[in-house]
């Protein structure tokens, strides 16, 4: 693996997450238009692979949040899965794109000392070094976020970071 993608939490719809190659959900669709994964489903997820992605979550439940916030003590809960996986794929990885602000906050927990201070909304498109990592800091792909990741800037740099992972 050459990348890790760390997103918020799983779907609340039923049977709808990345890994599923038989539903195509709008998160999936978007970062795939974001790297220019022309495939779907099966063939797709294969060619994530193949170029050296990885994607998790920070909370490894569905939480149905309403609109508002994930809670600190939701997140706080899932940070010792999220530790390990990142540990169990430092050898490998060590370029990380963050996902949305509890992505953000996750790493920031973690102890990543450097993107303290740095939200996704204005530090979008930023890379920041953090415990042997280079992050790149980034929204959720999707439509109400749009108008921060779907710019130039942000599109065209995240595809150089992941290019050069």
């Amino acid at each position: 693996m050459r990348c890790l993608f760390i997103g918020e939490s799983p779907p609340g719809r039923e049977g709808i997450f990345f890994y599923n190659p038989q539903k195509e959900g709008p998160f999936r669709k978007n970062i795939f238009g974001l790297l220019e994964i022309d495939k779907s489903g099966y063939d797709g997820l294969c060619d994530f692979k193949r170029r050296g992605f990885l994607l998790t979550d920070v909370l490894k439940c569905r939480v149905n949040k309403e609109g508002k916030t994930i809670p600190r003590n939701v997140t706080r809960n899932c940070l010792e899965i999220l530790k390990l996986e990142i540990e169990l794929l430092s050898k490998n990885v060590k370029k990380i794109v963050v996902l949305g602000k509890t992505a953000l906050e996750a790493l920031k927990m973690l102890g990543f000392s450097e993107p303290k201070g740095l939200s996704v909304t204005k530090n979008k498109g930023e890379i920041v070094k953090s415990q042997g990592f280079e992050i790149f800091i980034c929204t959720l792909p999707f439509a109400i976020t749009k108008r921060y990741w779907d710019t130039p800037e942000v599109r065209d740099s995240l595809r150089r970071f992941v290019r050069y992972a």
